[in-house]
């Protein structure tokens, strides 16, 4: 079993695993700062020198694959991607289900793995126990201290993979330029001038034998040529974001020299836990998980190798540096599983991460301040700035419409982003806020007792939503028609929303008959006032009881469907009306108080309907365009509609006991056919049908 150790001779611990590839005895691996957080996170605790303690052999080779257990001598012949373990390697006794769980969050949480160089191990880990509730688990897990870039006890430099830091030894005899890296190989940058040959370069790794230049002040016009023709791909095969700004520097020379400075940096491009940076005549790496490419930030120079130096984030030392107590808006560069990350005047800002909103800016107060970063958080801004608990909020399109950058996290609701949504906040967190209808109660709102009532109805897949004050009502058993005031009684809380038990539709009631009803809403739809039709029709649905009458009930809500959508037939607006009446078919289909035979006779006549509004919107365009050949095609789509609608038309008449469809229904569908130059012979025939007196 693979040991733990601390070690006894230098700082640092290592883990004494399989056997060498060159000879019998166990390999020492060194672990980097990122896999002893994991191996102590898991209990696996080595405090002091001499300290060891045994490790599943299970947790090493994806640590060892990731480059997190390396060789001093930064050799990888024991690297075995390419030929991954049986499908029983990772279930054993001495490795539990949470620990494996705990190495796929770490491994999908890698900027190796994130940036594409191991992502086969995909392929060969368990999947999580928890994968269903981790929505989360492809962001990193930023540590502000950890670096990456490692020396070696006989002064070598080791960057992450898949970068690799070296002078240029020769050019082959193709003219490549030869790179001889710190870590003992020698690697093909491609076709470079001679001047470079005894430079100190940074190459980038990709698809595991290619190697890119990332100092381009020493590119030849045909590299760069190259580069820009295929920087798209090299951005995605790297896994370096915004590697498309390299294709901007030039070969400047600012003959400054960078030796123990400090400076203000652009971050052109970053991965794997790097940022590069380009200052005249250098490349600058700066070594830390939190620099995002486009970050502005004052970093200072640890070591010089040639014209590529190494710095780390410091912050300014003037008086632009950020202090406690400041408040300050960050626009988000990076984000975390455990923080959100910015730029503020040079200075990194780190922002404790517990929600799982993804915003773009926030407005925090700064608590902490570090040498290379500060923190804050937006609970501690001055109430003044931010929401309090149980303060109400507009949110619209996920934004607070109240404040400006403060991030909010929504419960589920199934309403469109753009609607306004009023819900009091639960909770003010380090980087954001959270609402929800769990503060409604502790207000005294929206109680049993109580009758709520809203001309604000928005149907949406889990059924009709009124809002009340902004605050959004599921009611049960509700039809959608827009614009009649709806009563319902509260029963209850979702998480986004409040449930509700409709009680009626408040409209008035009939004069006459429920016969007379039908005869004064088609009377009025004759005249074209839909928008009065519509109650009339309303009204009879209200007054049918529907397990006494369901035929009645059914038909009183056929004529509210064709009252609700003849308004935008009637102006052009088929869209519209095919959404309204999609939605009224939808709620007819499911309505398991009515019989299905008389659910079908409903469905049927309905998507007559559809066909013949579908059929109109052709004639529409054929209308407005002058194009021949569009005409011909339109002409000929609303002929098949128009044949279309006559068969479910026929299927009516032979399922229901009304001898016609609707009068709307058939004056629509005389209106399509006038357009048509060749109707088809069904279409005639039912012409002829319904002009004749029913008998």
């Amino acid at each position: 079993m693979p040991t733990l150790r601390n070690k006894t001779t230098d700082s640092g611990l290592i883990v004494r695993w399989k056997p060498h590839p060159k000879h019998p005895r166990p390999s020492t691996y060194q672990v980097t700062p990122r896999a002893r957080s994991f191996f102590e996170d898991l209990g696996y605790s080595v405090p002091s020198p001499g300290d060891e303690a045994a490790i599943p052999h299970q947790l090493c080779r994806p640590l060892r694959l990731l480059g997190d257990l390396y060789f001093e001598s930064s050799s990888q012949e024991d690297l075995e991607l390419g030929n991954p373990p049986g499908q029983g390697y990772y279930e054993s006794p001495s490795v539990s289900e949470a620990e494996l769980d705990e190495l796929r969050s770490y491994v999908e949480a890698h900027p190796s793995y994130i940036g594409g160089l191991r992502d086969g191990l995909d392929k060969e880990l368990p999947e999580s126990s928890q994968a269903e509730n981790e929505a989360d688990i492809s962001r990193p897990r930023l540590k502000p201290e950890a670096r990456n870039i490692r020396e070696t006890a006989d002064g070598r430099t080791l960057l992450p993979e898949p970068f690799h830091l070296g002078q240029v030894d020769r050019l082959s005899n193709n003219r490549n330029a030869i790179l001889n890296t710190a870590s003992g190989k020698e690697v093909n940058l491609g076709s470079l001038p001679k001047s470079v040959v005894g430079e100190w370069t940074v190459g980038v790794e990709y698809r595991g034998i290619w190697m890119m230049c990332l100092t381009p002040q020493v590119w030849g016009s045909g590299y760069r040529s190259d580069a820009r023709e295929y920087i798209e791909k090299l951005e995605r095969l790297t896994g370096l974001t915004g590697l498309q700004k390299i294709l901007n520097i030039e070969s400047r020379h600012y003959n400054q020299d960078l030796h123990d400075s400090e400076l203000e940096v652009f971050v052109s491009f970053a991965g794997h836990g790097l940022g590069v940076a380009y200052h005249g005549e250098w490349t600058i790496l700066v070594d830390s998980e939190l620099v995002a490419a486009n970050q502005r930030v004052n970093v200072a120079i640890e070591s010089v190798h040639g014209n590529v130096a190494i710095a780390t984030p410091h912050r300014p030392r003037d008086d632009s540096q950020l202090a406690g107590g400041d408040c300050v808006d960050i626009d988000i560069s990076k984000i975390g599983q455990n923080s959100l990350i910015g730029s503020k005047d040079g200075t990194l800002v780190m922002v404790p991460r517990e929600s799982s909103t993804v915003p773009d800016e926030i407005s925090i107060a700064i608590t902490e301040v570090c040498e290379g970063y500060v923190s804050g958080t937006l609970e501690a801004l001055d109430e003044s700035k931010r929401p309090s608990q149980q303060e109400f909020v507009t949110v619209r399109e996920g934004v607070i419409e109240e404040y400006d950058g403060i991030p909010v996290a929504l419960p589920e609701i199934p309403l469109a982003d753009q609607t306004r949504i009023r819900l009091p906040v639960t909770s003010v967190n380090p980087d954001g806020v959270e609402v929800s209808t769990d503060e409604l109660g502790e207000l005294g709102m929206f109680e049993s007792d109580e009758t709520i009532s809203s001309t604000i109805q928005e149907w949406t897949s889990e059924g009709l939503f009124l809002r009340v004050d902004g605050v959004p009502i599921r009611v049960r058993g509700a039809r959608y028609v827009p614009g009649v005031t709806i009563e319902a009684k509260p029963t209850g809380f979702e998480e986004g929303f409040v449930e509700a038990e409709l009680e009626r539709y408040v409209v008035p009631e009939l004069a006459c008959s429920i016969d007379g009803g039908f005869e004064t809403g088609n009377e009025q739809m004759q005249r074209g006032e839909f928008q009065e039709a519509l109650p009339t029709f309303t009204s009879i649905v209200e007054q049918t009881d529907i397990e006494e009458e369901p035929e009645l009930w059914m038909d009183g809500v056929v004529h509210e469907t064709i009252a609700l959508t003849a308004t935008p037939v009637t102006k052009g607006e088929y869209e519209e009306a095919l959404r309204l009446l999609a939605i009224r078919v939808e709620d007819i289909q499911q309505n398991e108080e009515l019989p299905q035979r008389i659910r079908n006779i409903a469905s049927v006549e309905l998507a007559a309907y559809r066909s013949i509004i579908n059929g109109l919107s052709h004639m529409a365009v054929v209308e407005q365009t002058d194009d021949g050949a569009e005409k011909t095609s339109r002409r000929q789509e609303a002929k098949e509609c128009l044949s279309h609608a006559v068969d479910e038309l026929n299927e009516f008449h032979s399922i229901s006991t009304r001898r016609k469809a609707h009068k709307v229904i058939d004056e629509k569908f005389r209106e399509g056919a006038k357009g048509l130059l060749l109707p088809s012979e069904s279409v005639k025939d039912y012409i002829q049908y319904i002009t004749k007196p029913v008998s």
